[in-house]
């Protein structure tokens, strides 16, 4: 089961994270606090009450607020697409959005060959 194990305030509405897979990564939920309509999390948009959080399992606020440890885990590693099956089979992305990825993995592949192999 993933949880986080250690979590930094790093600015704004920054955390680095550390998951019990070592994976190590940093969300930002500027967007997400800003935004929202669930109105616990709107009392985070004063950065002292961001800060003060705990980990237990996930990050928490107040002992009574906290974020799925998988949504920070997408939030933290969204743009790495081995991960990309994971996240859609929580939910957080389409096919489509899988898809484009994979195109753009291979993209990235090519590109990365194409300058190895052309100095």
């Amino acid at each position: 089961m993933l949880s986080v194990v250690d979590a930094h305030y790093v600015d704004g509405y920054k955390i680095d994270l550390t998951f019990n897979d070592n994976r190590e990564g940093c969300v930002d939920l500027k967007e997400f606090i800003e935004t929202t309509k669930i109105t616990p999390f709107k009392r985070l948009r004063d950065i002292s009450a961001f800060m003060a959080f705990t980990v237990d399992y996930t990050v928490i606020w107040d002992k009574d607020l906290d974020l799925a440890p998988e949504y920070l885990y997408y939030e933290a590693f969204k743009d790495d697409p081995d991960l990309l099956p994971l996240f859609k089979k929580w939910g957080y992305v389409s096919g489509c959005e899988e898809s484009d990825a994979s195109m753009m993995k291979v993209a990235e592949k090519q590109a990365e060959y194409k300058t190895r192999n052309n100095p």
